[in-house]
């Protein structure tokens, strides 16, 4: 017992450079191993949750449009288009300020709005689709609102804003929820 005491302290200060480059190894695999490469940005739950919302907001109002408007009622509808741009420009805010999607991930939400016939998403990967989507939905929804506001809307009219209103957010949902996969 007395032998390996005296062996130990030897041993134990000795320099030992292959034990350094040991160590060096562990810590680069364990700090390389451990980064996790993302290829998409991280899906947002608020993003999804504040698009269902806009969606059921939107159509309540192109419900209540969908017979024709006049403009001299505009000021029961005002407050409604407020909120509504209001929440869509606070939405897109939301849904840019993420990284932008590397182009594979664009190609296959690309593929499956085609798949499903439904108009295919802007290809800028500048920004997300659901942030391009939803500033076409602010754009649409304040012209709306303007044309109502000065002129009233037919019931043609109501159905085609629906209409584009309805494209631009079924890419924006679609995404949000591709990104949940």
């Amino acid at each position: 017992m007395t032998a390996n005491l005296q062996h130990s302290p030897n041993r134990l200060t000795r320099w030992q450079p292959w034990r350094c480059l040991e160590w060096l190894a562990l810590w680069v695999c364990l700090g390389v191993g451990g980064c996790a490469g993302t290829f998409s940005p991280a899906e947002d739950d608020t993003v999804l949750e504040s698009l269902k919302e806009i969606n059921l907001e939107a159509m309540t109002l192109f419900a209540s449009l969908a017979a024709g408007v006049r403009s001299d009622s505009f000021s029961a509808r005002a407050q409604d288009y407020t909120v509504l741009v209001g929440k869509v420009d606070a939405v897109a805010l939301l849904a840019g300020a993420r990284l932008a999607p590397v182009k594979s991930l664009s190609e296959d939400v690309q593929q499956l709005l085609s798949q499903r016939g439904a108009a295919p998403a802007q290809t800028d990967t500048a920004i997300s689709p659901s942030a391009y989507a939803l500033q076409k939905i602010s754009q649409t929804l304040s012209k709306m609102r303007d044309i109502d506001r000065r002129a009233g809307l037919g019931p043609l009219e109501a159905r085609a804003f629906k209409a584009q209103t309805s494209i631009y957010l079924d890419q924006a949902i679609t995404y949000e929820k591709f990104l949940q996969r």
